[in-house]
């Protein structure tokens, strides 16, 4: 594989989907195949937006600059970091690996993007005032991946997204650069206030600096430990139905039903009734941060991660499922 000459740099927050296809405008290619060809060495290569493939041929071609090693531009340039912190530590580091390489599609299911109730973005959206105060400050627009955190079409800074007609999966081996005449409009995206609490978290998240190794055990305990400490188990059981309670009134049962994870008395294997049972897979970010802020919105993301890590499992936390707690 040869090194492209003035390979574009990543910008920040963009994610390396667009920076592949800004290399494809740099070097006035117009063959989606060609391009394949010069970054990554052949055409097999599927043009993903959250979590792509193939990212040491990317840092391959920005290996002059010294600045972009592959774990870098996984954690900056990627929806990784999403996920990264709530998976097993053994998951995370062989997601990682396949990430670098081909994973054939693998990774999504391993992190449980697939099966999940937080669904991937589908569409391709913009925050148009970002855009233009991308050109104003690089002299190009570029797709930013606060764009697509799944369950949050919202800009932080400037609030609903313009949704496009257009799917990144319409061509799959296409990187489309962000050229808005290219694109349709096909809606706006509808924002609640509680959207803004919880970007600003996904944001904390983005920032944190290393990824914590958390078991699904130390998960267990977590949630088992913040039921009791809060009075919402009897003995060692969890009342599931009065944490039901509280996370409507937090949030709302129309955000929740928005967001599909709305949850009803008696509902027996519910996301909710699970996240306080022995964790048997991962739960999505959202889910973990619905949670969180629920129950201890002032604390620090970072902080509960550190408090996670040091759990030391005695017990495992067991509850039938036919149980009615």
């Amino acid at each position: 594989m040869i090194c492209m000459h003035n390979f574009p740099l990543p910008h920040p927050d963009e994610l390396l989907y667009s920076t592949i296809a800004r290399a494809g405008i740099y070097h006035g290619i117009t063959s989606p195949k060609h391009l394949l060809d010069e970054v990554f060495g052949h055409r097999s290569v599927i043009a993903t937006l959250d979590l792509p493939s193939h990212i040491k041929n990317v840092a391959y071609q920005l290996k002059n600059t010294k600045q972009y090693p592959i774990e870098y531009l996984i954690k900056q340039h990627t929806l990784f970091p999403l996920y990264a912190s709530f998976i097993q530590p053994q998951i995370r580091n062989k997601a990682i690996e396949l990430m670098k390489n081909k994973t054939n599609g693998a990774v999504h299911t391993m992190l449980g993007v697939t099966a999940s109730r937080v669904k991937a973005i589908q569409n391709f959206q913009v925050c148009r005032k970002c855009i233009e105060m991308q050109i104003q400050t690089y002299g190009e627009a570029f797709w930013k991946r606060d764009w697509f955190i799944p369950n949050l079409p919202i800009c932080l800074d400037h609030g609903p997204l313009t949704i496009y007609k257009e799917k990144p999966s319409d061509s799959r081996h296409h990187f489309q650069p962000l050229i808005e005449s290219n694109f349709s409009i096909e809606s706006f995206s509808s924002v609640f206030p509680q959207d803004f609490i919880m970007s600003y978290q996904v944001q904390k998240l983005f920032k944190l600096s290393s990824y914590p190794s958390i078991s699904y055990e130390q998960w267990s305990h977590f949630y088992h430990g913040l039921a009791h400490d809060f009075g919402y188990t009897r003995g060692k059981h969890i009342k599931h139905d009065e944490i039901l309670s509280l996370v409507l009134q937090h949030w709302g049962k129309e955000y929740l039903q928005t967001k599909n994870l709305l949850c009803h008395q008696g509902e027996e294997n519910s996301w909710l009734k699970n996240i306080f049972r022995k964790h048997r897979k991962s739960f999505s970010f959202f889910e973990h941060l619905l949670i969180h802020l629920t129950f201890t919105p002032k604390e620090k993301l970072e902080d509960i991660f550190h408090y996670v890590q040091k759990i030391q499992p005695v017990f495992i936390v067991k509850t039938k499922p036919n149980e009615t707690l």
